[in-house]
Formats: structure tokens, sequence, C-alpha cells
């Protein structure tokens, strides 16, 4: 996970409004190089795992948090199928 410059991790909403969702739009506007498309496809699933791995210790209001987490998680395992 990376860092801020103060030394704290980056967010959630950095994670997957910065780097997860541009990559998946990105995968979706490729027509062309399939391979690419794949490759695109996994670098974006990564960052949305990121999202839910920096979420998930940090917020104390348990299971609304939790249920959040899980499906962006499985929203992201239907962005595999």
């Amino acid at each position: 996970l990376e860092k801020n410059e103060d030394g704290s991790y980056k967010t959630s909403n950095f994670y997957q409004n910065e780097m997860a969702r541009p990559l998946k739009h990105k995968a979706d506007g490729e027509s062309e190089d399939q391979v690419s498309k794949v490759l695109l496809y996994i670098e974006s699933v990564v960052y949305f795992i990121y999202a839910v791995a920096v979420q998930l210790p940090n917020r104390p209001d348990g299971r609304q948090q939790q249920r959040y987490s899980y499906g962006m998680l499985r929203d992201t395992a239907e962005l595999l199928k």
C-alpha cells in the first residue's frame, strides 16, 4: 500500500477513484488489443482490493462498513466474469 507524504496510508477513495476506476474505464475502451484489455482489468482489480484492504481495519462502525466492503469485493469479482 502506498503512503502519503506525512507517512499515513492512502485512503480507500484514492485507490478506488484515482487508480481503479480510471484503469477499468481505460480497459472498457480498449477494443483492439485484448491482452492489454485483460491486463488493465487485472490491474484495476488489484486497486479495488487495495481500497477494501485499507477500509476494513480503519472502521470501528462494524457491520455496515463490512457489508459495503464485501459488496465492493463482490462487484470486483463480477468484473472478472
